[in-house]
C-alpha cells in the first residue's frame, strides 16, 4: 500500500473532551429465550483505539457488537457514543414514542458515522467503484469528492485496478479488500470488524491483516474487532477484552492477556497449556511445584495479580503455569542460561507448529514446549529422548484460585 499518511479523523469530535470514550457500555443485559444472557457491567473503547473482543464460540461477542451497532435493540442498559446515550427504538404503540423520537433520530444519524465489515463481504451487484460510491452517498458524500475518496481507498487497499470490475467476479480476498475499502471510505468515526478474515486462505489473510494494521495505525480511526484469532488480536489491537459466557472477564493489552490471564478459563482460551496446582508460601513469597520452590513472578505494573493475602505456610492452592513458547528445551545436565527452574522428562511426541515444532513431554510434569525451527534443526530432538524443560522465573504466571 502507499506509504503516504492517510488523512482522516472525524472533525465532529473536536469539541468532545479528550477522555470521552468513542464507545461505552454500561449495565448492559440481554437475555435470549434459550437462556443465554449477555451481562456487561462496563466496557469502553477509547477514541482512536483498536479494541479486540476475543472469546470462544457462543461467548456473545457478535451479539455485543450487534447491540453496539444498533442492530439488536431488545436490551436494557446504556450505550454511549462520544458520551451521548443512544436508546433502543420504541414501538409506535409505546407511550414514550414522542419523547424518544429525537433520541432515535440521533441514533440513526450516528450510524452514518460508522461502518462495518463482516465475515462475508456483502457487496452490491455493481462495480467495485460503484460499491464505494453508493456507501459514500449514504454518508452525504457525492460527486467529485466521492470519486476522489473512492480512488484513495481503493489505492490504500491495493486494488485500484479493480475499480471497474464487477463485484460478483472477484476472488474472496479481493472482495474482502473492497468491503474494507468501502467501510473506510468517508473516514467514519467508528468501524466494526466482525471476524473479517475467517473465510480467507492463510496467505491472503496474512497479507490483508498486514495492510489493515498499517492503515489503522495511519488513520487513527476507532475500531472494534471481534475475532477467535490470537494472531489477529496481537497484530491489530492495542487493547483487548476476553469474553466468556456473555461476560467481559479481562481487559488489557494483548501481551497482558496472553502472558497474565486472570482466570483458568482465560488461560485455556489464550493457549497457556501448561497449568498446574501449586502451593503458595506467603512468608518466602514463593510457590512449590514438584518439590521445587519457585519465586513469585514479578508482574508488569499494569497487571493486577497480587499474591494471596494469607499467613499459613504452606499456603493455599494456586494455579501456576507457563506458555509453551516461554520454556527452553535442554539436554540433561545442561546449565540454564538464566535464573529459572527445570523439570526432567522424556519427549513423547513431536508435531509441526505454527513457526516450529510442538513437543509433548512426560516426566515430573506433563508439558507442551514449542521449539523454533532453527533450534529444532540444531538439536534434532527425537521421541523417547530424555530432556529437561527450563522455565525462567519471569516466565511463570499464577492465578489465585480464591479470586
Amino acid at each position: 500500500m502507499n506509504a503516504t499518511r492517510i488523512q482522516s479523523g472525524p472533525a465532529g469530535l473536536a469539541h468532545m473532551p479528550p477522555d470521552t470514550p468513542a464507545l461505552e457500555v454500561r449495565d448492559l443485559t440481554l437475555t435470549y429465550p434459550g437462556g443465554f444472557k449477555l451481562d456487561i457491567a462496563h466496557f469502553a473503547v477509547s477514541k482512536g483505539a483498536v479494541m479486540g473482543i476475543i472469546g470462544p464460540n457462543g461467548a456473545g461477542k457478535s451479539t455485543l457488537m450487534a447491540v453496539m451497532m444498533g442492530l439488536e435493540r431488545n436490551y436494557s442498559g446504556t450505550i454511549l457514543r462520544n458520551g451521548v446515550p443512544l436508546s433502543p427504538r420504541p414501538s409506535r404503540g409505546d407511550s414514550r414514542w414522542g419523547s424518544r423520537k429525537a433520541s432515535w433520530r440521533l441514533s440513526r444519524d450516528s450510524r452514518r458515522c460508522m461502518s462495518a465489515v463482516f465475515q462475508s463481504p456483502l457487496l452490491l451487484d455493481d462495480t467495485v467503484a460503484g460499491n464505494l460510491l453508493t456507501a459514500l452517498s449514504f454518508k452525504g458524500i457525492r460527486g467529485s469528492a466521492a470519486h476522489r475518496e473512492t480512488d484513495k481507498w481503493l489505492t490504500y487497499f491495493g486494488i485500484p485496478q479493480l475499480a471497474r470490475h464487477r463485484a460478483r467476479l472477484l476472488s474472496g480476498g479481493e472482495a474482502q479488500r473492497v468491503s474494507l475499502a468501502r467501510a473506510f471510505a468517508g473516514s467514519p468515526e467508528l468501524i466494526f470488524l466482525d471476524e473479517p478474515f475467517s473465510a480467507l486462505d492463510p496467505p491472503t489473510r496474512s497479507a490483508l491483516i498486514g495492510d489493515l494494521a498499517e492503515i489503522l495505525t495511519q488513520t487513527s480511526i476507532t475500531a472494534l474487532l471481534v475475532t477467535h484469532s490470537l494472531d489477529e488480536m496481537v497484530m491489530l489491537c492495542g487493547q483487548a477484552a476476553v469474553m466468556i459466557n456473555g461476560q467481559i472477564r479481562q481487559v488489557g493489552t494483548p501481551e497482558e492477556i496472553l502472558s497474565h490471564p486472570g482466570s483458568q478459563e482465560t488461560a485455556s482460551l489464550v493457549g497457556m497449556e501448561n497449568l498446574y496446582e501449586a502451593e503458595y508460601h506467603s512468608g518466602a513469597k514463593t510457590f512449590t511445584l514438584c518439590s521445587k520452590q519457585i519465586p513469585w513472578p514479578v508482574l508488569p505494573a499494569s497487571v493486577s495479580a497480587q499474591a494471596p493475602t494469607v499467613s499459613a505456610t504452606p499456603g493455599p492452592t494456586i494455579l501456576a503455569g507457563f506458555r509453551p513458547e516461554n520454556a527452553l528445551l535442554l539436554s540433561p545436565g545442561q546449565t540454564l542460561p538464566w535464573p529459572g527452574t527445570s523439570f526432567s522428562g522424556m519427549i513423547k511426541r513431536i508435531t509441526p507448529g505454527t513457526s516450529g515444532y510442538r513437543l509433548t513431554i512426560s516426566g515430573e510434569l506433563d508439558m507442551i514446549v514449542e521449539c523454533g525451527r532453527h533450534d529444532y534443526l540444531q538439536q534434532r530432538w527425537l521421541t523417547d529422548q530424555s530432556v529437561q524443560v527450563a522455565v525462567p522465573h519471569h516466565g511463570w504466571h499464577v492465578i489465585n484460585t480464591r479470586d
